[in-house]
């Protein structure tokens, strides 16, 4: 009796284990699909959203505190790279995964 017992909890507990695992996938695919990409943001943006003035952040630019994600035309950085440059002064772009 005690040994069917044992056998009876331990086909519970693994199929407890492979729903929890099924529910897991679900979550990680939901999460992946709703992942919001890291905004880009214009100097006119970066103006407006940390109150600063272009003149600073053309200097942060030229000093290479605040690099933008390509260095030809339209200067885009990255939200989280201005965030890192007004916190720590040291915004260094990296591309935003796709």
């Amino acid at each position: 009796m005690y040994k069917a017992e044992y056998n009876e909890i331990i086909r519970c507990l693994r199929v407890l284990s492979r729903e929890q695992a099924q529910i897991l996938d679900r979550l990680k695919k939901i999460e992946i699909k709703n992942r919001i990409p890291d905004k880009l943001m214009s100097m006119k943006d970066i103006r407006i959203y940390s109150g600063l003035s272009q003149s600073t952040i053309i200097r942060a630019i030229e000093a290479s505190l605040l690099t933008p994600l390509r260095s030809e035309g339209k200067k885009l950085f990255t939200q989280n790279c201005v965030n890192d440059w007004i916190t720590n002064r040291s915004g260094k772009c990296k591309k935003p995964a796709k």
